[in-house]
């Protein structure tokens, strides 16, 4: 793993850094610059996870390309991953455009339900809510 994403593939973080994945546990996300960056860095991983008795997960994994012209598919052991237009990472929502709004809107949505289910618990226990602005 730690292979596939510590080459100079990442997406330009700052003036002379770059970011090449997001890790969380067992949850990850490769970054890369260019379709051929990426293309090698999946085939990197699949490698590495070979050589430990792993290998990559083709149906939980999904590509999401953000201003990019380049179509053709990713493959993993000849089998093509799944190119989506939004995506759900540990709780943010990202899109192909790269625009936060629907981000910040499902946030909000899930602020709102979280208020209503308090509303509703505090009125089973016969307890007084009141909402203050």
């Amino acid at each position: 793993m730690k292979e596939a994403t510590t080459s100079a593939r990442g997406i330009r973080w700052g003036l002379m850094s770059r970011l090449e994945s997001l890790e969380y546990t067992d949850d990850f996300a490769l970054l890369a610059q260019s379709h051929n960056d990426m293309r090698a860095k999946i085939n990197l991983l699949s490698e590495r996870a070979k050589v430990v008795g792993l290998q990559v997960n083709v149906q939980k994994t999904k590509s999401l390309r953000i201003n990019t012209r380049n179509n053709e598919q990713f493959m993993v052991n000849e089998t093509q991953i799944e190119n989506v237009a939004r995506f759900n990472y540990l709780g943010s929502i990202i899109t192909t455009n790269g625009v936060a709004e629907d981000d910040i809107d499902n946030r909000i949505r899930l602020v709102k339900n979280l208020n209503i289910s308090k509303k509703q618990s505090c009125r089973l226990d016969s307890v007084k809510f009141r909402q203050t602005k």
